[in-house]
């Protein structure tokens, strides 16, 4: 189960801080409708048309809003409601949930579009617009920008209510993080596109009545070019207040947006990760210019802004009280594993923290950067335990940096490595104690998190005495991993209760064939020498568990691998209940969740399927 929404200070922050901005934002984006503008222009303030538009408009974004959190909500409630939101939608890498939130999402933009179109229309056709005798081309100017300036309104404002890390609909709603950054993402192309349009085609229809120079002069100045001739068709006297610089925050805007954008290309953040993330802050800057050019900006950014600051101020918190890094190990096939000492809060709910996942901030490396990080130690563990795998030809990145200065220390300067953590989030959607068979699959470093979740089921059986089948899956390029200090760990843990199996992906001969390796000893210091016997092959296994980790020399193969361990009968009582956790790239993923969804389909009503999939996309 997940940490209660309580269960963690970080949490309880970011719970109360949505609990107290929502209605902050509700009110206050409506009284702004009536305060003095701040801003250079304010056509709500001008037009009461725009003023009926814009309440209009709010009332939609608020109860998208509301109607958001009581969904979450109510999931946390209903066992049936929260197995479906986490259950993917249409063989896809998308839950329900996540397919449920965008299509809302997608009829508030769609909305909007419809509502401004016929509004805009109707405020240019009004006596007020009609007296100042526009320019055919400065009309359409005005009509397209101002609709799809609305476009930018509301996706800014959710743009920022889904960017923070300790974020109520997460802590509160049960909405994970890394879920919630996909839709971010998706929000955020939204954005831009809204926004390229909104500059494109106001530059298009504003040419047909000035020059390319009076345009950009105005552009970038915040008025007309000294000695230009006024054209008479409904320009504002020079100055503040008279919109003159709406048109010139905009651009300033739009001129920050463009690295970010650009950074934000998939195959830019993933291999430029760091730069992408320093690049992000200039969303700020580029919010307050988006705030001075349309005030109406700031009436959807209020709760994720007042989120926002909530959240740094629980990082600022969190670098003031560094922890110790307690170990370093060097694993075989090159990964790293470090110990550090949990946080006291953190200890309360540390059964559930195993294969959740945690921000860590490096003093030594940047007090801006939170890098993601799964962890895997025993549910009883006050220690937490990562495991991951540098990679030093990306030295300027985060995770080689970091390990660099782990493995420059030794036992007595280790203590000096200052570390903030942040967390813990995540968690598995459905419970491995209520399932009869949990399966683990995973790639490379999704290892960790399989190992954090395979102990807590290990735990759970040996606790609570209940029968469950736990199983562990691993897909890896090098020889050697199946050695690692944490198998070796749980394989004394499990007492027998645990199969291990692992897959040199790597050493796979070009017909794919099956080759069982050597025997791998468990040391004495982990409990009693263990062996594995030398197999024909990996599923002669069948439904047989032995304290052995089998190593094999092929590629995965999830359909085989569901067939030969899940064992059910159509005929049963009950369905089988069959816990899937899968970690690993995104290619890793989508093709388990194929196989998986097959399986399902097939074992229609004998098994019931959970899964849980996580993936290496930030």
């Amino acid at each position: 189960m997940q940490l209660r929404p309580f269960s963690s200070p970080s949490a309880q922050a970011a719970t109360w801080a949505l609990l107290v901005f929502v209605p902050l934002g509700l009110i206050f984006s409506y009284a702004m409708l009536y305060m003095p503008c701040y801003a250079d222009f304010c056509i709500e303030h001008v037009h009461k048309i725009a003023r009926d538009s814009s309440q209009i408009a709010l009332a939609v974004f608020w109860l998208w809003v509301i109607s958001v959190a009581v969904v979450m909500f109510q999931s946390t409630r209903s066992p049936a409601l929260h197995k479906w939101l986490h259950t993917p939608w249409r063989k896809t890498s998308y839950t329900n949930g996540e397919f449920w939130l965008i299509a809302s999402i997608t009829a508030v933009f769609l909305l909007n579009t419809i509502f401004y179109i016929i509004r805009v229309e109707y405020l240019l056709q009004s006596p007020a617009y009609a007296r100042r005798n526009l320019h055919p081309s400065r009309r359409k100017a005005f009509f397209w920008a101002m609709w799809t300036g609305k476009l930018t309104d509301v996706s800014l404002g959710m743009l920022f209510l889904l960017s923070a890390k300790n974020n109520g609909f997460q802590t509160l709603f049960g909405v994970r993080y890394e879920r919630m950054v996909r839709v971010h993402r998706g929000v955020g192309w939204f954005f831009m596109g809204a926004v390229f349009f909104h500059t494109l085609l106001y530059l298009i229809y504003t040419k047909g009545w000035r020059t390319w120079e009076d345009l950009l002069w105005s552009h970038f100045t915040g008025g007309q070019k000294p000695g230009a001739t006024m054209s008479g068709h409904g320009e504002h006297a020079p100055g503040w207040g008279q919109g003159n610089w709406l048109n010139t925050m905009g651009a300033y805007c739009d001129i920050l947006l463009i690295p970010i954008l650009l950074f934000s290309l998939p195959w830019v953040r993933r291999r430029f990760f760091t730069l992408f993330y320093a690049v992000h802050m200039l969303a700020i800057p580029a919010a307050i210019f988006a705030f001075l050019h349309a005030a109406s900006d700031f009436y959807y950014c209020i709760p994720g802004l007042g989120m926002y600051a909530v959240d740094l101020i629980i990082r600022l918190n969190r670098l003031r009280q560094p922890n110790k890094v307690l170990s370093v190990t060097e694993e075989p096939a090159g990964f790293l594993r470090f110990d550090i000492d949990m946080p006291e809060d953190w200890k309360k709910g540390k059964e559930e923290v195993s294969g959740m996942w945690m921000f860590v901030n490096v003093r030594g490396i940047s007090r801006l950067q939170w890098h993601p990080y799964s962890l895997a130690q025993a549910p009883s563990s006050d220690v937490l335990t990562v495991m991951f795998k540098p990679n030093f030809e990306k030295g300027t990145e985060f995770e080689a940096q970091f390990a660099k200065l782990l493995l420059s220390k030794d036992a007595e300067t280790l203590s000096s490595v200052k570390i903030a953590i942040d967390g813990p989030l995540g968690g598995l959607t459905f419970d491995p104690q209520d399932v009869d068979t949990l399966l683990c699959f995973a790639a490379g470093t999704g290892i960790t998190p399989a190992l954090g979740i395979l102990r807590k089921a290990i735990a759970a059986r040996v606790m609570k005495g209940r029968e469950v089948k736990v199983c562990l899956f691993w897909s890896v390029r090098d020889e050697g991993a199946e050695g690692c200090s944490i198998l070796q760990e749980i394989l004394a843990e499990s007492q027998g209760a645990v199969h291990l199996e692992v897959f040199h992906t790597g050493a796979a001969s070009d017909s794919d064939s099956e080759q069982v390796l050597d025997t791998v000893e468990v040391p004495a210091s982990f409990g009693e020498k263990a062996k594995i016997a030398k197999l024909e092959s990996a599923h002669t296994l069948n439904n047989t568990v032995t304290n052995s980790v089998v190593v094999t020399r092929r590629r995965m193969d999830p359909a085989g691998l569901l067939t030969t361990h899940v064992s059910a009968s159509s005929g049963a009582a009950s369905p089988h209940k069959l816990g899937v956790f899968v970690c690993g790239a995104p290619a890793f993923v989508d093709s388990t969740r194929k196989h998986i969804t097959a399986f399902t389909e097939v074992t229609r009503g004998a098994v019931d399927v959970m899964l849980h999939e996580e993936g290496f996309e930030m």
